[in-house]
C-alpha cells in the first residue's frame, strides 16, 4: 500500500486489490477468536495500516475496507481478552503433580466463564487453554457448538475423562440421543435431573429472589408480552400462538410475530424491565421434554409477572410455589385460554391468586432441587476428580453436525 499511487488512472484497480488484500485480515483475525492455543504466536501484521491509506481509496473501497476492518479488530480483541483472562493466567507456573487439571474445550456459545474463582479448590485448575488437550485431568465439551471448533477428529488418552456439557434440549440437537457418540462421554452435565452433575437454568440465588413482590400494582402493569426469536419450534408454540393471538392481544418484541419495540436493548436488564411492566408473560420453550424449563419460565417469576407455560410435562415439580403460573395444558384450545386471561387481566382477584405463593414457604421439592445448586457445576465437577473413573468403552470423538439456536 506505501508503494501505491492512488492519484492514477488505475486508482478502481487498485482500490479494488487492496479491498481484496484487506479481506485477508478479516478472515485471518475471525480466525484468531478460534484459537485458544497460547503456544500459538501472533504475527506482526499491519491491520491499522489501512488508516494511513484509507483516505485515498475510493469511497466504495474504503468502505468495505471500514467494514472488513471493524470485523478483524473484532476477532483480534476477542482472542486477546481470551489470552489475558483469569483461566489462561493461571497456567503462567508450572503445575504441581499432585494438582488436578479441568479443561473446558469450548464455553457455552463462545460466552465467558462465570464460575466463582474463589471456591476453585486449591488442588484444581480450570483453564480454556488447548495445549493441555493431552494432558488434562478431565475435557468438559458444549457440544451444541462443538462442530464449529472442532477441525479433526480427537483422540481421546488413556486415562482421560470427557464431559458432555449441554443446556440444549435434544430434540433440537439429535446426535445428542446417539448412543454411539454420546458413550465417548464419561459424565454428562446437563439440565437433567439424572445428570452426572445436573447444571438447571434455576439457580441457588433463587431462594431469596423468587418470593420478592411486584413492584407495579395491578392496575399499573400492562396485559401481556413475549420474546421469542428462535425458529426452532419443536413444541409447536408458533401455531399455538398465532392461534392466541387471534383471539387476544400480545405485545411481541421478539422476532416472533414482532409487533412491538424494545427500545433499549441492553440484554437481560432490559428484558426484566420490559417484563416488570407486564401482568403476564408467555413463556413457551422450543420443545416439550421432561426437566427441559427454562429461564422463560423462572425470568417470569423473578420479574414478578405471571409465566404462561407450554414445555416441560413436569413442570409442576420445577415451579416454586403453588398456582404460580398459567398451564396451557389446562384449557381445551387457545380460545379458551384466551378468555381466561383476558378476564385475569381485568380481575384482579383472580390475577392475584397466581401472586399468593409468594407469601407462603417454597414447594420443598423445589427447595431440594434450589439446595442441590449451593456448590456451582463446574465445582462439584473438580470434586468428581477424586471419583474413580468410570469404563469407557472406546477412545475417540466424531464431528456431528450441529446448528446454533
Amino acid at each position: 500500500a506505501e508503494n501505491y499511487r492512488f492519484d492514477s488512472d488505475d486508482k478502481n484497480l487498485k482500490s479494488q486489490l487492496y479491498v481484496r488484500s484487506y479481506l485477508l485480515y478479516k478472515i485471518a483475525f475471525s480466525s484468531l477468536a478460534h484459537i485458544h492455543d497460547t503456544r500459538f504466536i501472533l504475527p506482526t501484521h499491519h491491520l491499522y495500516q489501512l488508516f494511513a491509506i484509507k483516505n485515498k481509496l475510493t469511497a466504495d473501497a474504503r468502505n468495505t475496507c471500514i467494514n472488513q476492518y471493524k470485523t478483524a479488530k473484532q476477532g483480534l480483541k476477542s482472542y486477546l481478552k481470551w489470552r489475558n483472562s483469569y483461566w489462561i493466567r493461571k497456567l503462567t507456573y508450572e503445575i504441581p503433580p499432585e494438582t488436578k487439571l479441568i479443561l473446558i474445550f469450548n464455553t457455552m456459545w463462545n460466552k465467558p466463564l462465570d464460575i466463582p474463582i474463589q471456591k476453585i479448590p486449591a488442588n484444581c485448575i480450570i483453564t480454556t487453554d488447548r495445549q493441555f488437550l493431552s494432558t488434562a485431568d478431565f475435557v468438559v465439551f458444549h457440544l451444541p457448538d462443538l462442530s464449529n471448533e472442532l477441525e479433526e477428529d480427537l483422540d481421546k488418552p488413556e486415562g482421560q475423562k470427557w464431559v458432555a456439557w449441554s443446556l440444549e434440549c435434544e430434540e433440537n440437537y439429535h446426535f445428542l440421543k446417539d448412543p454411539e457418540f454420546m458413550e465417548v462421554f464419561d459424565y454428562k452435565m446437563s439440565y437433567h435431573q439424572d445428570a452426572d452433575i445436573v447444571y438447571p437454568y434455576y439457580r441457588y440465588e433463587y431462594r431469596k429472589e423468587l418470593i420478592l413482590m411486584p413492584e407495579f400494582s395491578f392496575h399499573e402493569k400492562k396485559d401481556i408480552c413475549m420474546m421469542i426469536s428462535s425458529p426452532f419450534n419443536q413444541s409447536g408454540r408458533q401455531e399455538y400462538l398465532q392461534e392466541l393471538m387471534q383471539y387476544i392481544s400480545i405485545d411481541s418484541y421478539g422476532k416472533l410475530f414482532n409487533n412491538c419495540k424494545l427500545e433499549k436493548d441492553s440484554g437481560q436488564d432490559s428484558k426484566m424491565e420490559l417484563y416488570r411492566q407486564y401482568k403476564f408473560v408467555i413463556a413457551f420453550e422450543n420443545s416439550r421434554a421432561n426437566d427441559y424449563v427454562t429461564e422463560k419460565f423462572y425470568d417470569s417469576l423473578l420479574a414478578g409477572a405471571v409465566p404462561i407455560y407450554l414445555g416441560a410435562p413436569n413442570i409442576e415439580t420445577f415451579a416454586p410455589g403453588e398456582n404460580c403460573f398459567v398451564d396451557i395444558r389446562n384449557f381445551s384450545s387457545p380460545k379458551e385460554l384466551a378468555a381466561f386471561l383476558i378476564e385475569a387481566c381485568k380481575n384482579e382477584k383472580i390475577y392475584n391468586k397466581f401472586l399468593q405463593w409468594k407469601k407462603e414457604p417454597l414447594k420443598p421439592e423445589f427447595m431440594k432441587k434450589i439446595e442441590a445448586q449451593r456448590v456451582h457445576p463446574f465445582i462439584r465437577l473438580c470434586h468428581l476428580l477424586h471419583l474413580p473413573p468410570p469404563t469407557s468403552r472406546y477412545y475417540g470423538a466424531r464431528k456431528k453436525n450441529a446448528h446454533r439456536s
